[in-house]
C-alpha cells in the first residue's frame, strides 16, 4: 500500500532518537548514538548527523566523554513532533500545496496540509514515546 504522507528516513530516526531519549529514566546517563544504531540498524554517521540537527536546534545536549551521549534538553511533554522533524528537515509550511499546477485541488491538499500540520504540532514526544 502506498503511503499519502511521506517521512524521510532522516525524520524518522530524528524521532526515534528523541524517543528514546524521553523514554530512558532520568538516572541512566546519556543515550550512546552507538545503542540507537544497533536499534534501528542506521549507520553511525547518518544517526550523529541527525542528532547534530537535533542538537543545533537545542532540542538535545551533547555529553562527551567515555559515557558520553545525548540526553534530551527540554520536557517531552512541551517538544512536539513538528519541533524534531522542523530541525532535522528543515522549517516546515505550513500552508505550502504540493499540487502545482493543479489550481482546482489546491483547497483540499491545502486542509489536507493543515490537518496535518496540526497533528504534528499537537502531537508531543511524550505522546510518541509511550
Amino acid at each position: 500500500m502506498k503511503s499519502l504522507l511521506k517521512v524521510t528516513r532522516k525524520a524518522q530516526l530524528g524521532l526515534l532518537l528523541v524517543s528514546e531519549l524521553a523514554q530512558r529514566p532520568q538516572d541512566a546517563g546519556p543515550l550512546s548514538i552507538e545503542e540507537v544504531a544497533k536499534k534501528s540498524g542506521e549507520s553511525r554517521k547518518f544517526l550523529e548527523e541527525v542528532a547534530g540537527d537535533l542538537r543545533r536546534a537545542k532540542i538535545v545536549e551533547g555529553v562527551r566523554g567515555a559515557a558520553g551521549g545525548y540526553r534530551l534538553a527540554h520536557d517531552p511533554k512541551t517538544l512536539t513532533v513538528a519541533d524534531v522533524m522542523n530541525a532535522v528537515e528543515g522549517p516546515m509550511e505550513r500552508e505550502a500545496c504540493t499540487a502545482v499546477g493543479h489550481h482546482h485541488d489546491a483547497g483540499i491538499l491545502t486542509k489536507v496540509q493543515g490537518q496535518v500540520m496540526a497533528t504534528l504540532m499537537n502531537t508531543t514526544i511524550a505522546d510518541v514515546a509511550k
